[in-house]
């Protein structure tokens, strides 16, 4: 079965269907979910057994002078030097390694 490849945003501004595969291809299992009884609630992944929120790095840290978490991983820029910049707390998993976190 060919992929389906999205071009219209508007397609996401459509009732729901559940699928489910059968027969070696997906069939319609419901249609038209919106209002029958079904509900979408963000769940907060973060109260999941094993998960492992601690290590997000933080998005806003170096942007205004050092560099974003990113340029502490392995390879980048600025690699080695998460403990003189003071690194190691917004970016737990980038500095992982030099900061002995246990985000890896």
């Amino acid at each position: 079965q060919a992929p389906i490849v999205v071009t219209s945003e508007d397609t996401f501004d459509v009732e729901s269907e559940l699928f489910e595969w059968s027969g070696g291809s997906f069939v319609v299992a419901l249609s038209s979910l919106a209002g029958a009884g079904f509900e979408s609630d963000m769940e907060d992944l973060c109260l999941l057994p094993n998960a492992r929120c601690d290590c997000d790095d933080d998005q806003t840290f170096g942007l205004d002078f050092f560099g974003e978490c990113s340029t502490y991983d392995v390879g980048g820029r600025n690699n080695g030097f998460c403990e003189t910049d003071g690194a190691c707390d917004a970016c737990p998993l980038a500095c992982a390694a030099e900061c002995g976190t246990d985000c890896v």
